[in-house]
């Protein structure tokens, strides 16, 4: 994938996230009220999938461009690390702060998917 299509992916799997999240608060509001620790959750997640898939194409390049598997995997063990850090720090906020975090990571498999659909089509 070059770099064009790459900013093109990235810019349009964002803005279905941030829709999504939008979505995902209103209804939300409808069945907790304005609860902040759920918002807090949400944005996390949101964001931190999409630092992900930054985090991701810089690795794919590295691995490209170097052929060294053993930092592609460290790489990837702090991602998950990064991942369990905002967990828990959204679990510490409230338990509905760690499900709206989970709720926003499923964000970007949205996102991805209505991407790649649009574009098969």
């Amino acid at each position: 994938m070059d770099e064009d299509r790459y900013l093109k992916l990235r810019k349009e799997i964002f803005i279905i996230c941030s829709i999504y999240a939008v979505i995902c608060e209103v209804v939300s509001l409808f069945i907790l009220g304005l609860d902040k620790g759920f918002l807090l959750g949400l944005v996390a997640g949101v964001a931190t999938m999409l630092v992900n898939l930054e985090l991701l194409k810089r690795i794919v390049v590295l691995y490209v461009n170097t052929k060294r598997l053993g930092l592609v995997v460290v790489l990837y063990l702090l991602r998950l690390c990064i991942y369990a850090g905002v967990a828990y720090l959204c679990y510490m906020i409230s338990i509905n702060g760690l499900l709206a975090y989970a709720i926003g990571v499923f964000g970007i498999v949205i996102g991805a998917l209505i991407s790649y659909k649009k574009e098969a089509v």
